[in-house]
Parts: structure tokens; sequence; C-alpha cells
């Protein structure tokens, strides 16, 4: 395993605050982060205090764990690492670490991908199990053998240092766009910190739509869908979402 730097709670409270939602989405989650003691859990019935408190200079605290079944007592930020998803490279010069880190990743998969038979490559990431299915048809030969690792290495990154967002009418980081068209009433979402768009779509069954708990879907679209629909056209990805709902 490389290793990491000493996490800092600067290093949070960097980017507008992205990697504190990232280190609050893990307890909300159960991910383990990466500490001095080992791969720990940390007690979810932490979340609201950190929510309230962390966002602040200087923030220092005890978190409870658990490794295993063995209750962890932490001190933050001082027993946690820099891992990947709060930015961290591993210890050394720029880029060097990375790419040292990289080299020894790609040698790693590139062994599994000799033995592996199956269309696919199940990986473990992000406290998920991910089936990447996406490299097909690869030449058994050590040329493509790296551009696959070094595909999967990029896929692995990029999920780990994901912006969660949930778009909702009041939430002041989202813009909320109505649309009639001649079809359908759309609803529209914008995110202002990362300009995504979302478009909200109800769900087919009714049974589920008539429950209490019922909320609408969210697909994930672009700002050329919400172009669309200002023409009075109804985009396409809409109507999938909807027939799936049905199901």
């Amino acid at each position: 395993m490389a290793k990491f730097a000493d996490l800092k709670h600067g290093d949070l409270r960097k980017r507008g605050g992205d990697r504190l939602k990232v280190f609050l989405e893990k307890v909300k989650t159960g991910e383990a982060f990466l500490t001095k003691k080992g791969e720990i859990i940390l007690d979810k019935s932490q979340l609201k205090l950190l929510e309230s408190t962390m966002d602040t200079a200087g923030f220092n605290a005890t978190m409870t764990g658990k490794k295993g079944s063995q209750k962890i007592e932490l001190k933050y930020p001082s027993d946690f690492y820099k891992s990947p998803e709060f930015g961290g490279k591993g210890i050394g010069f720029g880029t060097q670490a990375e790419d040292r880190f990289l080299s020894m990743f790609r040698k790693e998969i590139e062994t599994v991908l000799l033995q592996q038979t199956k269309p696919y490559f199940t990986l473990r990431t992000a406290g998920r199990t991910v089936k990447v299915a996406g490299i097909y048809e690869v030449v058994n030969n050590a040329k493509s053998n790296a551009l696959a690792a070094q595909m999967i290495w990029y896929f692995m990154e990029g999920y780990s240092l994901r912006t969660y967002e949930e778009p909702t009418a009041e939430n002041p980081d989202f813009l909320k766009f109505n649309v009639p068209t001649d079809a359908k009433h759309l609803v529209f979402y914008k995110s202002l910190r990362t300009e995504r768009w979302w478009l909200q779509v109800p769900k087919g069954n009714f049974e589920q739509a008539a429950r209490p708990t019922y909320k609408p879907l969210l697909v994930p679209c672009l700002e050329s869908d919400y172009r669309k629909a200002l023409d009075n056209e109804v985009p396409e990805r809409w109507i999938s979402a909807f027939r799936r709902s049905m199901q």
C-alpha cells in the first residue's frame, strides 16, 4: 500500500469544502477511513454533531469507530491519513509518488487480467462492489493489459472523488426550472456548484407513487435536454426513465 501524508483539517476545507462533504458522506454510508490504526468505520451516531461542527477552522475531536468488532478511538485529524478521496497522492515529490503507485497498481491488475477469462472485472472501491464491463475483447498481451489497467485506475479515482449532490427545491445550491410542454410538465434542476443538470421524472408505478414516502426520480441529464424541452420536445431520457419506472 502507498504511504500517505497525515490528514490536515485544512485539506478538507479546500475547494469550497467538497472534501469535507466526502468525509461526512463516508461516515453516513459506513465507508472505512484509512488511519494509523488501520481501516476504521466511524460510528454513525457522531454524524449530526460532525455536520454542525466540522466546517470550522482548526477543528479537532476524538472520534469513535470500529475495526471489525473491535471498538477504536481516534484523534482527528492526527490519526487520519490523507488518502486519495481527500486529495492524497502518496508521500513523495509532485506527481512522482502518484506515478510510482500507478505503475505498481498497473502491474497488479495486469497479472489478474492475464488470468481472467470473464468479460468483466469486479472492483471494491469507495465502499461498493463495482462490476466493470466496459472493456471488451482485450487482446491478452502486455500492451493491452497495461492499457486496461490504466483505464480501471482512472475509473476508480474518478469514482472515489465524485461529488455527491441531491437536488431539491429548498436547497440554495440548485436552480429549479419548470418547463410546460404540450405533452408533459417537466422539471429540471441545475447545480450552481458543478453546473450539472437533472430531470425530474414521476414514477410510472402507481402503487409506489401512492405511498407516503414517494419521491419522484431524479435523472442526470444535459443542458441540451432542457433546451429541447423549451422547444416543446420531451427528452428521450425522460421517456426511457418513465418506462423503466413502470416495471
